[in-house]
């Protein structure tokens, strides 16, 4: 096989070379933001917890029976473990 017989158009070649630093480009950009984005899911992970808080608190208040209050004060206590954790994440 001859090297000079390959025939390939130079719009396949300049499209590769766009695909190839363009797909560099987008995985750089993705580990330079990973923070940002590891903060943002923190920031979101505090504000569900805040809200399933409350949330849990008004059940509380309309549950029937001892065990529905046993059990939903279980959850609340588990959510404000998961809320605090996420603040001293955020603290850092």
């Amino acid at each position: 096989m001859n090297i000079e017989r390959i025939n390939v158009p130079l719009t396949l070649v300049a499209s590769l070379v766009v695909f190839i630093i363009s797909g560099v480009y987008t995985v750089e950009y993705r580990f330079t933001n990973a923070e940002d984005f590891e903060q943002y899911r923190t920031e979101q992970s505090i504000s569900n917890s805040m809200l399933w808080i409350e949330l849990l608190e008004a059940k509380l208040e309309k549950a029937d029976t001892e065990l529905e209050r046993k059990k939903i004060q279980r959850q609340i206590d588990i959510t404000t473990k998961s809320l605090y954790i996420n603040m001293e994440k955020q603290s850092k």
